[in-house]
């Protein structure tokens, strides 16, 4: 394997890691993220852990701040309501296409999905909660075949856990799974027009979940949530010595 494919595959467990952490909720909205902390962490130089930050600002969960670093993006009101907008818009083409183009093995994955949904929302996993957002309308958008959608609902997905760590209200139910079940009854019956008016009706609970008025919490320590999303015992058994201090002295 080539220094740069390595490169390539350490940026992508970086940015998995970063995004599991704030999909969880481990990472909070306004929380520093260090590059040192992570090319530490991940054995790399801090070069590698920009570069990896830098996919995560195009993908705006992670933003710049002049003279002071990276941190986990915060969304504010008006953004908050654009995103709830384009998830919306979105998800209803994603619906009209599911009709005609899901097959029945597929819509069969998604009931099976939603059965996953059950087990956990019956438990008190909160991280398991947190990580299984959003996965039901991934699935749907990947089954309806359009991947530009897909990809776009991604991002909307990702962005849209910021808006919940810091705007759903204290105690809120996040279970749509009998929800999704009659979503996908409706596409199963080829009924567009009941599963636009189910998907409307998700949203529209979804979004009352959310109080745009509430505060942002304390972060949690970056270090401790690096060692949780990526833990040094499965790094290929690399020690726990720090980066180097220079990328010259990686090379």
């Amino acid at each position: 394997m080539s220094g740069e494919s390595i490169g390539e595959d350490v940026s992508e467990r970086i940015c998995a890691s970063i995004s599991m952490a704030i999909a969880e909720g481990a990472l909070r909205p306004g929380m520093k993220v260090h590059e040192d902390v992570i090319a530490g962490h991940f054995g790399v130089s801090r070069t590698v852990a920009r570069g990896a930050l830098a996919i995560l600002e195009r993908e705006r969960v992670i933003e710049r701040r002049r003279n002071h670093g990276a941190f986990v993006a915060t969304p504010d009101r008006e953004q908050a309501a654009h995103l709830l907008e384009a998830r919306r818009a979105i998800e209803m083409a994603i619906v009209a296409r599911a009709v005609s183009t899901v097959s029945p093995r597929e819509l069969d994955a998604l009931e099976n999905a939603t059965r996953h949904e059950d087990a956990v929302h019956s438990g008190d996993d909160i991280a398991a909660k947190n990580r299984i957002s959003g996965n039901f309308h991934l699935e749907l958008a990947a089954a309806a075949g359009n991947s530009v959608l897909a990809d776009a609902l991604k991002t909307i997905v990702a962005r849209i856990a910021l808006v919940s760590a810091l705007y759903e209200r204290p105690g809120a139910d996040r279970c749509g799974a009998q929800e999704h079940r009659e979503i996908v009854k409706a596409i199963r019956q080829k009924d567009v027009a009941q599963a636009h008016a189910l998907m409307e009706r998700h949203l529209d609970e979804l979004e009352a979940r959310l109080d745009l008025t509430a505060p942002v919490d304390d972060p949690n320590s970056l270090s401790a949530v690096l060692e949780r999303f990526a833990p040094i015992s499965v790094k290929s058994g690399r020690s726990r010595n720090p980066a180097p201090a220079s990328d010259e002295a990686q090379k």
